[in-house]
């Protein structure tokens, strides 16, 4: 069984609990390290990967892209998933400090993207074996798209962060709306 095979058998239906149990041993079974975990988010939850492993992250998930040349830098890449539930949404947001690539590990998401506050109507799917990229500054959203078979969706995340001497983090989510009313 390749990688892909074993990431579509992944069981993202389900209770909270149970998806992210199964999430966690994907993530392990990958010989990846969590490093920080937030399982308490109203859309989902996220799982930072040890940067040790970023070769192995980026070449697993972000294939098509050539991250050698930041990777000699100084700049720091962070790894990360962020797992999805069914019918909810990250804010519509933009960062200072880092852009960021997606790339759908498994499930269904959308997104929307805009160098605008106001957050265009239309979302557009991520599809798998597409990488999107976001750049810093610009407004952002993910959402869990299964309205069908109310399943999670699984992205993977890299963090590129602009500022060496003072790396982006959770802070620096510059939220412009949120269905959660967080500031």
């Amino acid at each position: 069984m390749d990688d892909q095979e074993k990431t579509l058998s992944l069981n993202l239906k389900g209770s909270k609990e149970n998806v992210l149990k199964a999430v966690t041993l994907y993530i392990q079974n990958q010989g990846f390290s969590i490093t920080i975990k937030d399982e308490e988010k109203p859309w989902g939850a996220y799982y930072y990967i040890d940067e040790k492993d970023r070769e192995k992250f980026t070449r697993m998930y972000f294939h098509n892209e050539d991250f050698t040349e930041i990777i000699k830098t100084d700049l720091r890449l962070t790894p990360k998933f962020l797992i999805v539930a069914p019918n909810e949404m990250l804010s519509w947001q933009w960062h200072k400090r880092r852009s960021e690539y997606w790339s759908l590990v498994v499930g269904q998401v959308t997104y929307k993207v805009s160098s605008l506050n106001e957050e265009p109507e239309e979302s557009h799917e991520l599809v798998y074996g597409k990488i999107l990229k976001i750049l810093k500054e610009t407004r952002h959203r993910l959402i869990g798209a299964d309205k069908i078979n109310e399943a999670y969706g699984v992205v993977a995340e890299i963090w590129i962060h602009s500022d060496p001497s003072n790396p982006s983090n959770e802070e620096d989510i510059h939220r412009v709306s949120d269905k959660y009313s967080r500031p």
